[in-house]
């Protein structure tokens, strides 16, 4: 694959990245987009990590919402949010984290506007 085939590549899977949707990051750790869809096509995406619950050892928050991906329970821990450029994230998302919108959201509203 060419340079200019790669970056039609990347052009088209950041296209493809929505709101909610988990994507893994090369060491295998996943992550959720929290970023609206109207800013489409940019070069970053807001997300938040999504861990084993099995791997949390601090105290579960408001902020800290429970998921299940693909069988398999998960938190999201909306506090530790940050900015990522689109291409660390793998070009096919795992899973959708819609089911899980309102909490997701409750979490971010928290976080910025302490309601």
């Amino acid at each position: 694959m060419d340079r200019e085939e790669r970056l039609a590549t990347r052009k088209v899977s950041s296209v493809l990245m929505q709101q909610f949707d988990v994507f893994p990051l090369s060491d295998g750790s996943l992550v959720v987009i929290l970023q609206s869809d109207l800013r489409e096509g940019g070069a970053t995406r807001v997300v938040a990590p999504v861990i084993p619950i099995g791997d949390i050892s601090t105290r579960i928050t408001d902020t800290d919402i429970r998921v299940e991906v693909a069988g398999a329970a998960y938190i999201v821990p909306v506090d530790l949010l940050s900015a990522m450029h689109s291409r660390m994230l793998a070009p096919e998302r795992k899973a959708s984290l819609s089911a899980y919108r309102d909490a997701l959201t409750r979490a971010t509203d928290l976080i910025f506007f302490g309601f």
